[in-house]
């Protein structure tokens, strides 16, 4: 969770879930959620937060992390893209009836 003075600004949340083919090497661990308020955006928050998991990630040694984010998400997309991952494939979801299209991002750790 990420803080700024007194209030919650932001928070990430990552997961080990089945890994999609498209990411390797093995193991992987999914950044599942990434959020800071709007108000707060272009702050760092995310920033900091993609950090904090990325080293969560290597102290437990996994070799890559991913996430899935909706194709149309452009601010999202190009966060993603600025924090060196890279679109390793894509899925789809439904979202009601409508059949939504997402990348999935993967990023090598050392």
């Amino acid at each position: 969770m990420a803080k700024l003075k007194d209030q919650w600004v932001g928070y990430a949340k990552i997961c080990q879930s089945p890994t999609p083919e498209c990411v390797r090497p093995l193991p992987a661990i999914e950044l599942c959620r990434l959020y800071s308020l709007h108000q707060y955006w272009g702050y760092g928050i995310g920033s900091a937060l993609m950090g904090k998991c990325v080293e969560h990630a290597c102290d437990n040694a996994f070799k890559s992390i991913w996430l899935s984010s909706w194709k149309k998400n452009s601010r999202g997309n190009a966060f993603y893209s600025k924090m060196n991952f890279e679109i390793a494939g894509s899925t789809t979801f439904a979202l009601g009836s409508d059949i939504q299209e997402d990348h999935i991002f993967s990023k090598l750790l050392m």
